[in-house]
């Protein structure tokens, strides 16, 4: 949708500030009441109070009809993200920001993710949104724009999920959920108060598995997640957070082509089926968090985590050539952090400081894929990726409905690698790079009427390739690609968030970007990608939201995003790309939803989701076409005496329209494609026993 019409829609909502708060308005749900963040604040605040495109996703929407397995479900109700399903597991799902981390082919690059203050992405940027507990979630913050870089390296966003933490219920129960293509979910998870109101405790055990709609995409996901929070005196917390995750021979049925895909969507994509492509992860991470208030006005925060992660995957070439990485990628890693961080306010001025450290040491080795099996070392090598930061951040009230929020944050980011598969004809390929670089921001936010905020930001940020970024060399030689260097960006926004009747929350937010050697993929050949600097990239545009609890009864949410991504300068193999898009950035999106809540316990929803064509390649040769799908879902919530039982039934896809979810960015042999499913039918029945 063009600015102006994004614009046309959040004026002709401008006259609903007039309305009386009416009987009708006072008996909105309790959902209604104005949404509080951390993100970006660190300390519980307004949405509104903040100079930043903030948004929540609360636990009702997604929980609600949805199966909480894909973040991406409630992610796209968020503007400015592109959340996508490829329906491949081996992979995780596709999430970018106003074009952050679009060029990721697997996991999420270019966007931090967070859990309950514990990072969930690696010290070298890369992380996995299938870490998320979205059973015991409270909602989900999503972090936009400048204020983002103060998170430090990759922060083109942060998401960040928030769990419910807080005394007052104790129940057990579980849940199951089933679907076509013999999809199955199943979930146990208990609660309770600690003696004397001291904490809670609780935890979910999950097994989620499916043939998946494509053939060859058979997948199998168990996870645990545990969280408890204690109070250890007057004025001192500790909070634990556990997250397992165990993925065995998740199938990859790779990308398509555009002819594959007109002949049969569900098929696998070339070799995946000559080569068992396939990925195993196994995943576990701890992390604690002790609060100590050494004042009414002063406070300090200590956290660490640390975990293991061990994947397995077999790609769809052999690479048994002797200066070959090989076709199975076998991986080991250790990872640990510590962050420290001090809180004060003084006067009109809330001051943090933090010191935060991180590290990850993996084996890599590679194997010839001999059919589905591994055979012949191509690769041995230890790598290791650290970083250390040191961040001060300020927020100052001047005055009544006035903030101002600035901060600075100092990166050092190392990476190592150790090569220990020497030979005649494969040399030593060990090396290691550093890179030291500051981070930037700057914002006002005024209250220029009573609930309506107007916020101008500016920052500067940066992103350090990964270790699956330097792990390959554009060129095919053997060795890692420590040329490959950290791409700059510098962005500035203008947004308004109002709250334009009671039980009316809307936001309309501009912004411009401008990135220096942006890190785009050079090639993807079987599942595996290269990647190079491109000269500059631009950004630029508009985000509008608006949340309507028009009664007690009916709501709707509406999310339209407009964004222009283009190559500045940028050459490729002697054809100049300046002025073409950024592939996997669509131009234009649209979310919205009506719901009709029938008392006292009856729900039916219907959602609509729009995505525009989105360029395939740097070239722009190759585009997925756009698309609008509808989902219907209906949905039961009551409490029965000491039970409460939720069920639903939903239609994905209700108009049965086949179209691509997502593309494979710089494809080789144009395998671009990953079609999404046509209609699906599914249902899902949790209990639970609550205990006063």
């Amino acid at each position: 949708m063009h600015p102006p019409l994004s614009l046309a829609l959040m004026m002709a909502a401008g006259p609903l500030a007039a309305w009386p708060q009416t009987a009708e308005a006072d008996r909105l749900p309790p959902q209604a009441l104005e949404p509080v963040v951390v993100t970006g604040s660190r300390e519980p605040t307004p949405r509104r109070a903040l100079p930043a495109a903030v948004d929540t996703v609360e636990a009702g929407t997604i929980q609600e009809g949805q199966w909480r397995v894909n973040v991406s479900d409630a992610l796209v109700r968020v503007p400015g993200v592109v959340a996508n399903n490829r329906q491949n597991y081996a992979q995780d799902l596709q999430v970018s920001m106003r074009g952050f981390g679009a060029r990721a082919s697997f996991g999420v690059r270019g966007v931090r993710l967070i859990q309950d203050g514990i990072p969930l992405t690696m010290p070298d940027g890369q992380g996995q949104t299938g870490l998320f507990d979205l059973d015991g979630a409270r909602r989900i913050e999503v972090l936009r724009g400048p204020l983002s870089v103060l998170y430090g390296n990759g922060a083109g966003g942060v998401i960040q999920a928030v769990s419910d933490l807080d005394p007052g219920q104790t129940f057990a129960g579980g849940g199951l959920w089933v679907g076509e293509d013999a999809s199955l979910r199943t979930m146990v998870e208990a609660r309770s108060d600690l003696p004397e109101g001291r904490g809670v405790v609780a935890g979910h055990l999950s097994r989620f598995q499916t043939d998946g709609y494509r053939e060859h995409s058979r997948t199998r996901r168990d996870a645990l997640n545990l969280r408890a929070r204690t109070v250890l005196g007057e004025r001192s917390s500790l909070t634990l957070i556990v997250n397992h995750l165990d993925q065995p021979d998740t199938l990859d049925p790779l990308g398509l082509t555009a002819e594959q895909l007109a002949q049969n969507r569900r098929q696998p994509g070339n070799n995946a089926l000559a080569f068992d492509t396939r990925k195993s992860v196994r995943h576990s991470q701890a992390g604690l968090t002790w609060r100590l208030d050494l004042s009414d006005t002063q406070n300090l925060r200590v956290s660490a985590y640390g975990g293991t992660r061990q994947v397995e995957q077999y790609l769809a070439f052999a690479g048994a050539g002797p200066t070959s990485s090989g076709g199975v990628v076998d991986l080991d890693r250790q990872f640990a952090g510590a962050g420290l961080e001090w809180q004060g306010r003084f006067g009109p001025v809330l001051w943090i400081a933090g010191l935060d450290h991180d590290r990850s040491q993996e084996h890599r080795r590679g194997f010839v894929n001999d059919g589905g099996t591994a055979g012949d070392t191509r690769r041995d090598e230890d790598n290791d990726a650290s970083n250390t930061d040191a961040r001060v951040q300020a927020r100052w009230t001047p005055r009544p409905g006035w903030t101002v929020v600035g901060g600075v944050r100092h990166s050092r980011v190392r990476f190592g690698i150790e090569d220990r598969y020497i030979t005649g004809t494969n040399p030593d390929d060990s090396g290691s790079r550093t890179f030291r670089r500051d981070s930037a921001m700057l914002g006002l936010n005024v209250e220029v009427r009573p609930g309506w905020h107007v916020h101008a930001s500016t920052g500067r940020g940066f992103e350090t390739p990964t270790l699956a970024e330097i792990a390959y060399r554009p060129d095919g030689q053997p060795g890692p690609n420590l040329a490959l260097q950290p791409a700059r960006h510098d962005t500035w926004e203008l947004g308004l968030k109002a709250r334009l009747a009671p039980g009316h929350e809307a936001a309309l937010t501009g912004f411009r970007t401008r990135v220096r050697d942006e890190i785009v993929i050079f090639g993807n050949v079987g599942g595996r990608s290269s990647f190079a600097n491109a000269g500059r990239t631009w950004r630029r545009g508009w985000e509008a939201s608006w949340q309507a609890r028009w009664s007690a009864r009916w709501e709707s949410t509406l999310a339209l995003t407009w964004l222009q991504a283009r190559f500045d300068q940028y050459v490729s193999a002697g054809q100049d790309l300046s002025g073409n898009r950024l592939p996997g950035v669509p131009q234009r999106s649209a979310f919205a939803e009506l719901v009709w809540r029938a008392a006292p316990a009856w729900h039916l929803g219907l959602e609509w989701r729009a995505v525009d064509a989105i360029p395939a390649n740097d070239a722009n040769s190759a585009f997925a076409g756009g698309y609008g799908v509808a989902h219907l879902r209906l949905g039961y919530e009551a409490d029965h005496g000491p039970w409460r039982l939720h069920a639903f039934a939903r239609v994905d896809n209700m108009a049965d329209r086949r179209y691509v979810g997502s593309v494979i960015v710089n494809a080789t042999n144009a395998q671009f494609y990953e079609p999404a499913a046509t209609r699906r039918f599914s249902a899902g029945l949790s209990l639970q026993r609550h205990w006063p």
